[in-house]
């Protein structure tokens, strides 16, 4: 019964079971007592330990020291800031390779358009916006605009 989680999970219809982990979007719209993953109750906070340099650590206790913190607070809002950072280099890569939308890549990235939009701009992602797309684009502006002198 170890391998079968149906029976651990049968109460929970909202999540699809398959391969890895249930879908993120629907463990989003669940409310948080009903968050069940692999047989378990997800918890609010786990706690991740890791062996750090001594460099790192006379880092991080300068920065403590600065930010008037404790250890668990600094870390955890260096690693949330790492994250974020992390999220959009990696969703802009992915629009630059065109592999997603730059909706997409903003809502991915936990970030609006405009900040996705900024984000490639300073970074000089390219943009996915052909010759094609230009031509459509005035072309409906074109329609657009015979329709309202009519």
């Amino acid at each position: 019964m170890d391998g079968d989680l149906s029976h651990d999970l049968s109460n929970h219809p909202e999540i699809l079971i398959g391969e890895g982990w249930p879908f993120r979007q629907d463990l989003r719209r669940m409310p948080e007592e009903r968050r069940v993953v692999r047989g378990r109750q997800m918890k609010k906070e786990q706690t991740v330990s890791a062996r750090l340099p001594m460099g790192l650590v006379r880092e991080l206790e300068l920065i403590e020291e600065v930010e008037q913190s404790d250890r668990s607070t600094t870390v955890r809002r260096l690693l949330a800031s790492a994250v974020h950072d992390w999220k959009l280099k990696h969703y802009a890569r992915q629009y630059g390779d065109g592999k997603v939308t730059l909706a997409r890549a903003a809502r991915d990235a936990g970030v609006s358009l405009w900040e996705m939009m900024d984000y490639a701009r300073a970074w000089k992602v390219p943009a996915q916006y052909e010759l094609k797309d230009l031509q459509r684009d005035l072309e409906t502006i074109s329609a657009a605009s015979e329709s309202k002198e009519r």
